[in-house]
This record gives C-alpha cells, sequence and structure tokens, in this order.
C-alpha cells in the first residue's frame, strides 16, 4: 500500500538529508518584541524625566507643570513662632561665603536656594541675612519679574560697600513705595528676630560687589518713621521662574546710586 503525505509547504527538505521548518508565526513574534522594548523604554525615560522635574521644581519648565498639575505644594507663610530655625549672615559673613564662587558654584548654590524655598524648607533650614542697610533705591514688581506683584528695594550694607541687599516684598498691597532713597533698614540685628530675612539668591555684580536677594519668610515689613509701622503682605501664589535675578537689575541700580549721589551732592551744598 502506497502512503502519501499531503505538505503546506512549510517544510523543506535540505541537501544532507536534514528538515527545517519556516512557521508563519516568527514574523509576528519579531514585530511584538520591538514593540514591547519599545514601551519598556517609554516607560524607563518618562521614569527619569517624572524624577528629574519633581527633583528640580526651580526650573521653569518643571516648576510650570508641576503647578499645571497641581503638584506643588503653595508657599508658606510662617509666624515668628513657626518660622524655620536657621543660620544667619551678616555682611561681612557673606563675603567670607560666597567671595571666591566661581560662576557655576553661584549657579549651582542659587538652584539649591530657590528649590528650598520652593519645598518650604522641607529638607534644609533657610539661610537669614542680618545686619543695617541704607536703601538706594525701590521698584513696584511687575509681570515679568519673578514676583509678578509687590515691591523690590535695594540697599546697601552700611558698613561695607562689597555688599548690597535686595528686599522682596512680593504682593504688598500699596501705590506708596515701602521705603524711600536713604531711609535705614535694620534686619534682625536685635535677640528679637521679626523679619527673618531669608537668602533666595546672591550673585556677583561689577566691581566685584555681592548683591544677595531675600524675602521675609513671615511676609512683614516695617515702614514709617523708625520702621515702626508693621505691614502684612501674602506669599506669591505663583512665581515666574522665567524671571531675572537679581529682581533690580543693571539699570535701576544705576539709577539708585545715580538718586543717592544727588541728594548727597544737594545736602553738602546747602550746608
Amino acid at each position: 500500500m502506497k502512503v502519501q503525505f499531503l505538505s503546506d509547504g512549510s517544510e523543506y527538505r535540505s541537501y544532507g538529508g536534514g528538515n527545517f521548518s519556516k512557521k508563519k508565526g516568527d514574523s509576528g513574534l519579531f514585530w511584538w518584541t520591538i514593540g514591547i522594548t519599545m514601551l519598556l523604554a517609554m516607560a524607563t525615560a518618562s521614569w527619569f524625566f517624572s524624577i528629574l522635574v519633581f527633583a528640580h521644581p526651580e526650573k521653569a519648565f518643571n516648576y510650570n507643570l508641576l503647578v499645571k498639575f497641581n503638584k506643588l505644594e503653595g508657599i508658606r507663610k510662617y509666624s515668628k513662632l513657626t518660622v524655620p530655625h536657621g543660620k544667619y549672615y551678616t555682611g561681612s559673613k557673606l563675603l567670607d561665603e560666597y567671595h571666591y564662587f566661581t560662576p557655576e558654584q553661584f549657579r549651582v548654590h542659587n538652584d539649591t536656594l530657590k528649590r528650598h524655598y520652593i519645598r518650604n524648607f522641607k529638607e534644609k533650614n533657610p539661610v537669614y541675612v542680618s545686619g543695617n542697610f541704607e536703601v538706594t533705591g525701590v521698584r513696584k514688581l511687575g509681570p515679568s519679574d519673578v514676583f509678578q506683584s509687590g515691591w523690590v528695594a535695594l540697599a546697601r550694607d552700611v558698613e561695607l560697600d562689597d555688599v548690597e541687599l535686595e528686599v522682596i516684598l512680593p504682593g504688598l498691597p500699596s501705590d506708596k513705595a515701602p521705603y524711600e532713597v536713604g531711609s535705614k533698614i535694620a534686619i534682625d540685628t536685635t535677640s528679637t528676630k521679626t523679619t527673618y530675612a531669608n537668602l533666595i539668591h546672591i550673585q556677583r555684580m561689577e566691581g566685584q560687589k555681592l548683591r544677595a536677594s531675600v524675602i521675609p519668610l513671615v511676609y512683614e515689613c516695617n515702614m514709617g518713621e523708625e520702621g515702626k509701622a508693621v505691614v502684612d503682605f501674602d506669599p506669591p501664589a505663583k512665581l515666574n521662574m522665567a524671571g531675572t535675578w537679581p529682581i533690580a537689575g543693571q539699570f535701576e541700580v544705576a539709577a539708585a546710586n545715580k538718586g543717592v549721589e544727588e541728594t548727597r551732592v544737594a545736602v553738602q551744598t546747602a550746608q
């Protein structure tokens, strides 16, 4: 009896007498492997991207993304009893600490200062600035600034010409400047602390001057004669992290210094 086997063409006989199979499902398995590999790569990339976004909220893109999806806690307003403990730097201490910083060190350090401010100092305590300062300029904040409303006052250390201070007063609801050019500001120079001026940015300016940008964590400022009038304001609801640091800028500094010099000349002439 003759037996014949039907073949569908998927089996082939080699010249050596062996045979091998070619299955139609092999190509499908190949593309499934490629697809799964790409999905794993995308999942890994998104995981790393999420880590970077949450780890660096001080970057403009990251900050805006986190705010958009409500993944950031609002900036906290402290009272004098709940304000976090921190170390105090006078003008001379600022010079000792930052005088020899390179531009790269300033960049990294400033990113860290802003990150801790945005996170309400959950990972590290703030650095406060104290001392006596003379106001050299005041201007209102606008939409292009990091803090889009309020005032910023520029002052120089009365003991060190190489140290300048920016006192940022975000959201201060006043059309009148909180300080006048030439007025004095005493920031936490006594044992009774009231301002808690947190260092949020520091930079070397032209002429090797250091400019420190500070913001009161209790969101209060002393105004009026002898600074006895206390004015409250609120922390910013949202920051413009694409804004320029330092806040006052070079143009305002030049104008402020010119105004102070003209005032001194006028006083000397009158005398």
